[in-house]
């Protein structure tokens, strides 16, 4: 089993958590079933139970060819004269992505990682 990475864009869905400021725990979950914030939440916790994700693992074991580096934010490592990438498992949840005022939440730690609403 290989390493694998789900990108969501899409729009509208007020969330909650709106007080929440970075290093705090998003305690406040409204439980609607069309509130985004709720719906990534629970995706997450769902990976998590089928053993997909945990907040200290790595998604490892992936072979670099020769002539080939690893992806950008990996760590690359050795084992028996070949290469191989590892990345810590993530599930951010960005809001206003790449806007001065995008907040980021990390489902894992339910936690606001930075900005504020």
């Amino acid at each position: 089993m290989g390493a694998f990475n789900i990108n969501i864009t899409g729009v509208g869905g007020h969330g909650c958590e709106r007080k929440a400021k970075p290093g705090e725990k998003l305690h406040g979950r409204c439980g609607r079933f069309t509130c985004p914030d709720c719906m990534a939440y629970e995706f997450v916790q769902r990976m998590k139970q089928a053993g997909m994700l945990s907040e200290s693992g790595t998604a490892q074991g992936n072979e670099i060819q020769p002539g080939s580096s690893a992806p950008v934010d990996s760590e690359e490592y050795e084992v028996d004269g070949k290469r191989y990438w590892r990345r810590p498992h993530r599930a951010l949840f960005t809001h206003w992505p790449g806007e001065l005022g995008q907040v980021v939440d990390d489902m894992l730690k339910n936690e606001r990682r930075s900005g504020a609403f």
